[in-house]
């Protein structure tokens, strides 16, 4: 295995460009160098432990965005069953949360954002053409008065 595998699977992974990759090594060398080739292994190690972190922040983000709207949607999320099933529906996602990029959480959003958007248009539409209900009239009884 190569050893920048995990480096730039990360930095692409993150849309790193080969300018921005040249900027974190200069930053993480304190400016001795902007070039993989002349990283040490403890700087490589470094920068590519740093990448995954921010790798795993954003990830973490994105699967919080979409089980929130899943649970808005009335999925339970603390059921993984309930939440894969949703996943998995060609519509939405097509394969199980745990296995969805970034890239896939960021579209997934955008469907159920959709889902959601749709469902609330209509409930309104539902709402305006419903006629009010029917107010039940008020009775009021007087009652004698008793004296003693």
């Amino acid at each position: 295995m190569n050893r920048y595998t995990d480096f730039f699977r990360f930095a692409n992974a993150l849309g790193f460009t080969d300018e921005n990759r040249a900027d974190l090594v200069y930053e993480h060398t304190n400016g001795r160098t902007s070039s993989l080739k002349e990283l040490t292994d403890e700087e490589l190690k470094d920068i590519t432990r740093h990448l995954e972190i921010r790798f795993d922040d954003r990830r973490r983000a994105r699967r919080s965005i979409v089980l929130n709207l899943l649970q808005k949607m009335g999925v339970r999320t603390c059921h993984w069953s309930e939440v894969d099933r949703v996943c998995m529906d060609p519509r939405i996602a097509g394969k199980k949360f745990a296995h969805l990029t970034i890239e896939e959480l960021d579209a997934t959003a955008i469907r159920l954002r959709a889902i959601q958007s749709k469902q609330q248009s209509a409930m309104v539409k539902k709402l305006a053409q419903a006629e009010p209900p029917q107010q039940e009239p008020v009775i009021f009884c007087r009652l004698p008065l008793i004296c003693s």
